[in-house]
């Protein structure tokens, strides 16, 4: 005969197993939390191939990155189609101040020039339904830099006050699912002085605007086609910036491998600088990104 005690333990574990599975169920149907949350990841990375993302930091994220491009495809399997020589490279630090500000700094090779600014996320996109409803997201982004090459040659002094330029960029960005985003950046930059010795396109004028179309595509969960096009709108300054390559993503690293047509790899000569006008003049370029929580 079947004692009591065994019963009641019977009926007590059934009782807490079917609180547990109404429970569990009901965590499943309830309503987010938060319905006005932002969308997450509109891209892997703050940087896209050479333009700046939507993609905030959060408060005390650290960003380091490496650029690197290197010379051009037509050179020939003599010099490797590029890798050989040519290279510009580009390091970096982004810090989040706040969640919606984050401030960096960088250097790179051509012309030697350190740069740094902040980015500010005014607007981010929420997800479908919710009630105060943002269909895009909105960052501001305004920065420096300074020419640090060696002008000794020169018949004229390059001053302290000859080697700056400033820059900004409205980025508009919107993803349209979870494996495509889109995003459209327009920017300006402004030099205190150009010349034949700067790698600034065309010497003839001292202030350079563009506008850059950009996406990705996701593939599977770690992998995404990616691309650039910026045609610019300066008098003397026509040439049509291109870039295609992938993004990938291992470890907390989000490596970034492409093909541009122009050098430059900080944004004020992003603007400037030139652009290949065939494809020979394409360059093979990489990216590495990561994010340290600090």
């Amino acid at each position: 005969m079947i004692k009591k005690e065994y019963v009641l333990l019977v009926v007590l574990s059934t009782a807490l197993s079917l609180i547990a599975v109404i429970d569990a169920f009901g965590q499943l149907t309830r309503e987010r939390a938060n319905p006005n949350a932002p969308v997450e990841l509109t891209f892997m990375a703050p940087r896209h191939i050479q333009v700046m993302t939507v993609e905030p930091l959060s408060k005390g994220e650290l960003h380091y990155s490496i650029m690197h491009t290197f010379g051009e495809i037509g050179s020939g399997p003599r010099n490797a189609w590029g890798i050989d020589y040519g290279a510009n490279v580009r390091m970096s630090l982004e810090y989040g101040l706040r969640n919606q500000f984050s401030a960096y700094a960088g250097r790179s090779s051509m012309d030697k020039v350190f740069d740094g600014g902040f980015r500010w996320h005014v607007v981010q996109q929420t997800r479908a339904g919710a009630t105060k409803s943002r269909p895009v997201s909105v960052s501001l982004q305004g920065g420096f830099g300074y020419n640090g090459s060696d002008y000794g040659y020169l018949e004229t002094d390059y001053a302290f006050d000859d080697r700056w330029h400033g820059v900004g960029f409205v980025h508009l960005a919107r993803k349209m699912s979870e494996d495509l985003s889109l995003q459209l950046s327009g920017g300006a930059v402004g030099f205190s002085r150009v010349g034949l010795e700067t790698q600034v396109f065309d010497a003839s004028s001292n202030i350079y605007a563009g506008a850059m179309f950009s996406g990705r595509y996701k593939v599977s969960s770690r992998l995404a086609l990616t691309w650039e096009i910026m045609p610019r709108f300066s008098e003397n300054v026509s040439l049509t910036v291109y870039g295609g390559g992938l993004d990938i993503e291992v470890g907390g690293h989000v490596f970034q491998l492409y093909i541009v047509s122009s050098q430059s790899l900080n944004d004020g000569y992003l603007l400037a600088a030139e652009s290949a006008n065939d494809l020979d003049g394409f360059r093979l370029g990489f990216n590495i990104n990561r994010i340290f929580a600090l």
